[in-house]
C-alpha cells in the first residue's frame, strides 16, 4: 500500500512539474535556468517511478516462484 501511494504521489510530482516547466518556457524561453531546474526534477521524479516499477518486478517475479 505504502508503495502504492509513493507512486501517485510520484505522478503526480511529474504532471506538476511538467506544467511548470512548459508554462516557464514559454514564458522565459528554453534556456532559462528555472526551465532546466524543473527539467532536473523531473528527470529525478521519472527515474524514481522507474526504480519503483523495479522493486515492484522483483516483488512480483520472487511471487511466482514461490
Amino acid at each position: 500500500m505504502s508503495n502504492r501511494i509513493t507512486y501517485d504521489a510520484c505522478i503526480e510530482r511529474i504532471e506538476l512539474l511538467r506544467e511548470k516547466m512548459m508554462d516557464t518556457a514559454a514564458q522565459k524561453g528554453i534556456h532559462d535556468p528555472l526551465v532546466l531546474q524543473y527539467s532536473q526534477e523531473l528527470d529525478r521524479a521519472h527515474n524514481y517511478i522507474l526504480f519503483l516499477q523495479s522493486l515492484n518486478m522483483d516483488s512480483l517475479s520472487k511471487t511466482k516462484l514461490m
